[in-house]
């Protein structure tokens, strides 16, 4: 036979408690003299939790807060029926948060083509236009809980990009 006993005790009111039991003074050092905690603890991105669909806005924003740290692509031609190569890829610490993918480095502009959840992910097509006026589709896949990137897509004249995010 045995004998398992639990206790739990707890304060109804302060009257209990010392004045060395209080630490309330401690989180005002750590965040700082004027800044709240409700603000401390803000997620920039609360505004897209919970969305169906995504704008260029809210992907920018995503890239900002939620950037992950390196990439895994895999070409596939379309002349070929098999990988043309496997790549990894770690962002460097000082990279900008909009070049998420190689091709932005010479993005002229962007357009919102559809943006749908689809098998519990949001997928999003962004037509691309580079500064050659090249046109190309990327379809954008997030997490809708986390918004993080798992994937995306990028189709070329050649064949097809599959980037895998990893953060």
């Amino acid at each position: 036979m045995v004998v398992v006993s639990l206790a739990a005790c707890w304060i109804k009111n302060g009257d209990d408690l010392d004045d060395n039991d209080y630490v309330g003074d401690q989180d005002s050092e750590i965040l700082g003299e004027n800044e709240e905690i409700d603000d401390w603890y803000e997620d920039p991105l609360d505004y897209i939790y919970g969305k169906m669909s995504f704008t260029l806005e809210d992907l920018d924003d995503i890239d900002e807060y939620r950037f992950p740290a390196s990439y895994r692509y895999v070409v596939y031609g379309w002349d070929e029926a098999w990988v043309l190569g496997s790549w990894e890829y770690v962002y460097p610490e000082d990279v900008s948060q909009r070049l998420l993918l190689p091709i932005y480095e010479n993005m002229e502009k962007r357009e919102l083509i559809s943006s749908v959840v689809d098998h519990d992910r949001i997928n999003t097509i962004v037509s691309i236009t580079l500064q050659n006026w090249e046109i190309y589709s990327v379809k954008f896949i997030n997490d809708p809980e986390t918004l993080k990137y798992v994937g995306a897509s990028l189709n070329t004249q050649t064949g097809t990009i599959l980037y895998t995010f990893n953060y």
